[in-house]
């Protein structure tokens, strides 16, 4: 973020404002406000001038109690887990659970000899289930 131009180090301090605005004016996907603004009440005026009024999408009211933004800020964070729960249970399906009788195949492990396995079969059975045991043994 800060980098040294030059063999003068003793400037460092010049590139702090651009680190602090990078840091604080991005939005929040869980929170879905700045750093800034959900400590304060209200978005900060880095020296962007006026194209950041011009991009602006959501006016902000200056003066937005901060204790109220907060709380807001803190229920969606806590609602957010169940939300990513949500979204990966929905690509991830339970196992199916077998019976004694099932027909089922089994994909074969090849053993790593060098020869070429692109004719081996890749299945073995049909198999039957005969016996269900715990922790999804069959």
């Amino acid at each position: 973020m800060i980098t040294m131009d030059g063999n003068d180090q003793r400037e460092w301090y010049i590139g702090l404002k651009g680190v602090e605005a990078f840091l604080n004016t991005p939005y929040n996907k869980s929170t879905g406000r700045t750093p800034f603004e959900v400590l304060y009440g209200y978005n900060s005026k880095f020296h962007d001038g006026a194209l950041r009024e011009i991009a602006e999408t959501e006016v902000n009211v200056a003066g937005t109690n901060p204790e109220q933004l907060q709380a807001e800020v803190r229920t969606r964070i806590l609602d957010s887990p169940a939300k990513y729960k949500k979204r990966f249970d929905m690509r991830h399906c339970s196992r199916r659970a077998l019976k004694a009788g099932d027909v089922v195949v089994m994909r074969c492990a090849h053993e790593h000899t060098g020869e070429p396995t692109k004719t081996d079969p890749r299945y073995k059975g049909p198999l039957v289930v005969t016996e269900v045991e715990p922790n999804d043994t069959y």
